[in-house]
């Protein structure tokens, strides 16, 4: 019986998930749609002058060629039947031409039998952005007028565009379509209304790559004074399409829903003092609050005492007879094999990087110095590369069989053993 219990109560929770969704759908679509009226109008015309409007339902300025309010969600009939009309056909359109009157190129989409004659003309104002538009006759631009449709419902980002119109109700310069009506930080905040989406302190405005443009910095895409278009954008903003939207490190992830934090610095490189030709290494490293966001590392290099700081990867691609074979310059541990006098005194520090969190600062390590000794195996301040007796055993290393030989096989070359054939007796 328990085992039975345990198996039904994750379908049960998935019925009732399923139930609430279906039942906060249905409450969203009646909600919106309650306030919405139907408005019937008659429509006769007196002459060519004006037409004549007749509503039970519609507050009207004036019967003859008046002015009409309403709001998105209604619905406007107009009764064009009347033999009075015979010629003057009906539109409605989103402008007047020039001369304050009809053309075609106006006519407001989703209109039924707009611009027709001896009809009914119905539109159905859903969906439709708030603003100014107008009826006029196709055949006397004297009769006309004006039809004012206005937002219903909360305006969350103030910005005079309710939010069933709205495109951007946050107003951060994400279209609620990219943002949609996930809360990807949990704090109850629908993401289309959060302007830090993933609740890491950095505005969401920032992380999509509008940065600039949030002045002052409120989270607020556009700088002020503002104005709106009818659907609720900024004017003078062009909006970015989801694949513009930043994507610093990459990983698929938006970086207005990936949360970072603060990089600090936690350890610095240490100075090296080697011979040549050695290999040696350099290490820092630096971390985020909590392990957030992915930290990108590139090792920089200084050849003129700090004077210029480029990164490793771009003085080896500049240089490529570069002296020593770096690698991992983009790891917290650098390499470089075979290092050479010509590189003592070159500085090394490590950048640190979290890209997808922009409110933060990079940082870089302190520096660490390469000093290199060339080899001087006799110890008389002359290096082996420039000393013509690299053992001071009295016979030139050309006579000894230049950089290679090796007589006793004892893995020292001739030019370096004192005692050459092994014999136990010195070469000098």
């Amino acid at each position: 019986m328990k085992l039975f219990f345990k198996k039904l109560f994750p379908a049960i929770t998935l019925y009732f998930s399923r139930l609430a969704i279906w039942f906060i759908l249905i409450l969203s679509f009646v909600t919106s749609n309650l306030f919405a009226t139907d408005y019937t109008i008659t429509v006769t015309a007196s002459g060519s002058s004006d037409y004549i409007f007749n509503s039970s339902g519609l507050s009207l300025t004036d019967s003859n060629d008046p002015d009409i309010s309403v709001n998105v969600g209604d619905k406007l009939i107009f009764d064009a039947t009347s033999s009075t009309l015979a010629t003057h056909p009906f539109a409605i359109v989103s402008a007047l031409n020039s001369s304050n009157g009809y053309s075609f190129s106006n006519e407001v989409s989703g209109v039924t039998n707009n611009a027709k004659q001896g009809v009914t003309i119905t539109w159905d104002l859903t969906g439709v952005a708030p603003g100014e538009y107008f009826y006029v006759c196709v055949n006397h631009p004297a009769m006309r007028g004006k039809i004012t449709v206005s937002s219903v419902g909360p305006d969350s980002d103030g910005d005079g565009v309710n939010d069933d119109v709205d495109v951007d109700d946050d107003n951060d310069g994400i279209l609620d379509t990219i943002e949609g009506d996930t809360d990807t930080d949990g704090d109850g905040t629908l993401n289309r209304l959060d302007l830090d989406s993933d609740g890491d302190g950095c505005f969401d405005v920032i992380e999509s790559g509008y940065g600039d443009l949030d002045d002052p910095s409120d989270g607020k895409v556009g700088t002020e004074p503002t104005e709106y278009t009818a659907d609720g954008k900024v004017k003078s903003v062009t909006y970015k399409f989801e694949s513009e939207i930043e994507d610093l490190d990459g990983n698929g992830t938006k970086d207005f829903l990936e949360k970072g934090s603060d990089l600090s610095k936690v350890s610095d490189p240490t100075s090296v003092n080697v011979l040549e030709y050695s290999n040696v290494s350099f290490t820092a490293s630096g971390s985020t609050v909590g392990d957030l966001g992915t930290i990108k590392y590139s090792w920089q290099i200084t050849t003129d005492n700090g004077n210029a700081w480029v990164n490793v990867s771009a003085y080896t691609t500049a240089n490529p007879n570069h002296p020593g074979k770096y690698s991992d310059y983009d790891k917290i541990t650098m390499k470089i094999d075979s290092v050479t006098a010509a590189m003592t005194e070159f500085k090394y520090r490590l950048l640190m990087q979290t890209l997808a969190y922009r409110c933060d600062l990079d940082i870089t390590s302190s520096a660490a110095q390469l000093t290199v000794y060339k080899t001087d195996t006799d110890e008389d301040n002359v290096p082996d590369d420039d000393d013509l007796d690299d053992d001071n055993d009295g016979i030139l290393d050309t006579q000894e069989g230049g950089q290679t030989l090796d007589t006793d096989g004892d893995g020292t070359p001739n030019r370096l053993d004192t005692d050459s054939d092994g014999d136990g007796c010195l070469d000098v």
